[in-house]
């Protein structure tokens, strides 16, 4: 039994909240579904085939995560000059879309008149400037500090943000309008926390009572009368039991768990460009490391769908290891599906044969697929991938239901299925063998070593980053020099700066977008023939064996998961050399510059790294390959006619005669043949 995962993203309104809800044996308990804008955060719902307690955990943002989701949602600040320009409170406390301080005045609570008090004493409409003295700076804040009670710990976090913005030499008026208003976030911060001290981090659903209903909705989306606490939230967790009506079906094809992710939507922040995009896939793959599927939902009958040439190219710029799926909701409110009296089995591509579907009819259209497959091209992705996940996708173009009718309850079940066995027996990877004796024997040659040190030593100039524009990135160099002293890898905020997305970002760029040339030499396999697509799909995936460290530093704590993480960092020069605070080096930025410069000494740890690499190569990577291999053996003898036993034989003299346990490794492929 297995678990799968799937991070679910679409535009707003295309139904990607009440088509996770379908799934959900207590949907009527967890008020998540609307009109479109209405999940703001990361929610995670894990359903479970074998009955668990239902119940839901609420995480909620510290002061610092509060303020960095705050301004980076802000961007810039801009100055008022005439009547009709929004004021600094309006830009930082009425963010459309995501955060508006008013949402709090719920169960006749006047928590906004507070925070309005705050606001306009200490920043009147005719002191707001650019710049601000030292004088002037120490003023507001004091102000700020007596307005709202603090206690040790809090000053402690005052003075932590203080101390990073300071800029200011022999009191020259260098403090800006941004320092100001985010001493005035941590009082709304602290207002609006001691409005929630009532909420539970955790909801149990089967005894709810009618209070926490209204505050787990609350918790979920800004519901009728705008009341919302989804501003103060960084993460929703939901446990539940699959719907009854698909319990069977994921026992069948051996499902044990199903995790979807539900995401705010992709047009919901700014306008959906390429670089929105791709920034927005960086963090939600960054936050959940282990997705390897993810649900494109989109209503059958929304607007012209040409967004989809970006949006599902970006997946695997961000992460290659990554593979897309289409799954169209709101097939009822088709009127060319309705019209059907059969709808147990909604063929869309037959449909669309005789009357187009605008959404269905984007993906056939031979224009429109060279537009999508361009755009993967011009990616550096490998053309034998662009081919394979074109078909994958287009292979299962899934319509769906999410509201409870009786006419389409088949439909649902027989793509459900479809859908999660593409997934379960990673259809992507093709239907190729991958020979694991040649994979053995190039690994002991020298030119596999030569190649490999090559990209390894290109992976780590990657990963490195010059600090150098500091002006634009003033919070990030304070939030990063505070997580190194504290024996912490950099940190993930606006940027992804931690040493683990760093060290991601670097692979991706250079393995899953790796040159023909290096690839052949790399594995003696042509990078055009079927057998390489299977290849370079499990080498994109390959990462996670020795770049899933965590960034916390464990001193004296060394075992096969840490044993990259513990070179990188034991032998930084810059990182290692200080026994005294970093923080009494300037400038910051300069210091940061050189620690992120993992390029630099490469080539003093080439071997141990290589070293590391090469053994979770022949322990993970051929095992990987090796399970793609009975995935398709397992599909030959399902279809094969009278004794299968000669199919196994030729699979061990062409392709793993080294295989330990061969009559155990046939008894398992036979025992499990009818798997799907």
């Amino acid at each position: 039994m297995k678990e799968v995962a799937a991070l679910v993203v679409g535009k707003s309104g295309a139904g990607k909240s009440e088509f996770i809800g379908s799934f959900s044996e207590n949907s009527n308990l967890i008020n998540s579904s609307g009109g479109g804008q209405t999940t703001r955060t990361s929610v995670e719902y894990n359903f479970h085939i074998n009955n668990v307690v239902p119940y839901v955990q609420v995480n909620f943002l510290s002061e610092e995560q509060f303020i960095e989701k705050r301004m980076s949602q802000i961007e810039e600040i801009k100055i008022p000059n005439g009547k009709y320009d929004l004021s600094i409170k309006e830009q930082v406390l009425e963010i459309e879309g995501f955060f508006n301080y008013k949402e709090f005045d719920f169960e006749d609570k006047r928590i906004s008149i507070q925070i309005d008090e705050i606001w306009e004493e200490v920043l009147p409409l005719e002191s707001q400037k650019e710049e601000y003295t030292y004088d002037e700076y120490l003023l507001i804040t004091e102000k700020i500090k007596k307005k709202v009670e603090v206690d040790s710990n809090e000053k402690a976090e005052t003075s932590e943000v203080s101390a990073s913005d300071s800029s200011s030499i022999n009191n020259v008026a260098n403090y800006k309008i941004v320092h100001i208003v985010e001493h005035l976030l941590q009082a709304t911060f602290r207002i609006l926390r001691d409005s929630i001290k009532d909420f539970p981090n955790k909801f149990d659903l089967m005894s709810i009572s009618e209070d926490n209903k209204r505050r787990l909705t609350y918790c979920l989306k800004v519901d009728d009368d705008n009341h919302s606490v989804t501003g103060l939230i960084s993460k929703v967790v939901i446990n539940d039991n699959v719907k009854p009506i698909y319990r069977e079906l994921f026992n069948n094809i051996g499902i044990e768990k199903l995790t979807f992710i539900d995401t705010y939507g992709l047009d919901h922040e700014k306008l959906p460009t390429a670089e929105v995009l791709q920034n927005r896939y960086n963090i939600l793959f960054n936050e959940f490391p282990n997705i390897e599927t993810v649900l494109f939902v989109r209503a059958l009958g929304s607007d012209s769908p040409t967004d989809l040439a970006t949006a599902i190219p970006l997946i695997y710029a961000s992460n290659p290891a990554v593979v897309p799926y289409v799954v169209f909701t709101k097939i009822d409110e088709n009127k060319i599906i309705e019209a059907q009296s059969n709808k147990s089995k909604i063929d869309l591509v037959e449909l669309n044969k005789h009357k187009p579907i605008k959404a269905v009819d984007y993906f056939l259209a031979s224009r429109n697929e060279r537009t999508i497959k361009k755009i993967l091209s011009e990616a550096s992705i490998p053309e034998i991938l662009i081919e394979s996940r074109y078909e994958v996708l287009l292979n299962n173009l899934m319509p769906y239901c999410s509201i409870d009718k009786e006419c389409y309850v088949d439909n649902n079940k027989e793509y459900v299925e479809q859908l999660f066995s593409s997934i379960l027996n990673k259809e992507h990877l093709g239907k190729s063998l991958v020979n694991i004796d040649a994979l053995e024997s190039l690994a002991q040659s020298l030119e596999f070593k030569g190649t490999l040190t090559k990209l390894l030593k290109e992976m780590f100039v990657k990963a490195s980053k010059n600090w150098s524009n500091f002006t634009l990135q003033r919070r990030t160099i304070g939030a990063n020099r505070k997580r190194l002293e504290a024996d912490e890898l950099g940190y993930d905020g606006t940027y992804l700066d931690s040493w683990q997305s760093r060290f991601n970002t670097g692979y991706n760029q250079v393995f899953s977008k790796i040159s023909p040339t290096d690839f052949e030499q790399l594995f003696k396999v042509n990078q055009s023939t079927n057998e390489s697509a299977a290849i370079q799909e499990i080498l994109n995936q390959f990462s996670k064996y020795f770049l899933r460290f965590g960034n916390f530093i464990e001193r004296g704590k060394v075992n096969e998961y840490t044993k990259f993480k513990t070179i990188v960092v034991n032998s930084n020069p810059e990182y290692t050399k200080y026994s005294r605070l970093f923080c009494d080096i300037r400038p910051i930025h300069a210091w940061l510059s050189k620690v992120y410069s993992f390029g630099d000494y490469f080539d003093k740890i080439e071997t141990e790294i290589y070293d590391v690499v090469l053994s979770k190569f022949l322990k993970s990577f051929i095992q990987d390959c090796r399970d793609h291999n009975v995935r398709i053996l397992r599909k030959s003898i399902k279809s094969a006619k009278g004794d299968s036993t000669t199919i196994l034989e030729d699979y061990f003299v062409n392709y793993d005669s080294k295989l330990i346990d061969k009559e155990g490794f046939i008894a398992n492929i036979k025992s499990t043949s009818l798997v799907r």
